[in-house]
């Protein structure tokens, strides 16, 4: 028999040889381009924190742009991910995230990571609410848009 008891996050507790894959860092995020080689914005303020429990990866992240540089490419997407998502679960990840350009323009917004990578797909809700599209590369950043956001995924 294996199994945890005891507290959660605890490493106490572990019966025979089981052993809980638990750990905690920081990751820089970084919103630009699809086509973009390196990052071209500018940023005030960024951050990022996960938790990765097994397989499983919840990421937190902000962005606080103060520059917008070229970005190049159909689409904008969220790079950098601590750890690189399981092939085998495409689509499989859950997303909140808020966009503000400016005190009176917050969007709602998805994330949806590509089998195999550590990027993710931005998506947006259209004005009329009625679909979603890719985040554009042009005209979607202010120098003063702050994105905010979670998500959870498999790793290999």
């Amino acid at each position: 028999m294996s199994g945890i008891i005891g507290g959660a996050g605890s490493k106490s507790g572990v019966i025979g040889e089981t052993e809980i894959d638990y750990e905690e860092g920081t990751w820089t995020p970084a919103l630009y381009g699809n086509s973009n080689g390196s990052d071209p914005n500018g940023y005030g303020y960024r951050s990022g924190f996960y938790t990765k429990i097994g397989r499983l990866v919840t990421c937190q992240f902000y962005l606080h742009y103060n520059s917008v540089g070229t970005n190049s490419g159909s689409y904008m997407v969220l790079k950098d991910l601590p750890f690189v998502q399981s092939a085998a679960w495409w689509g499989g990840v859950s997303s909140v995230l808020l966009f503000q350009n400016n005190a009176s323009n917050s969007l709602g917004m998805g994330l949806q990571i590509a089998d195999g990578n550590n990027f993710c797909y931005v998506y947006y809700f259209t004005s009329s609410g009625s679909s979603i599209t890719y985040f554009p590369v042009s005209g979607g950043l202010g120098s003063t848009s702050k994105i905010t956001g979670a998500l959870t995924y498999f790793t290999a």
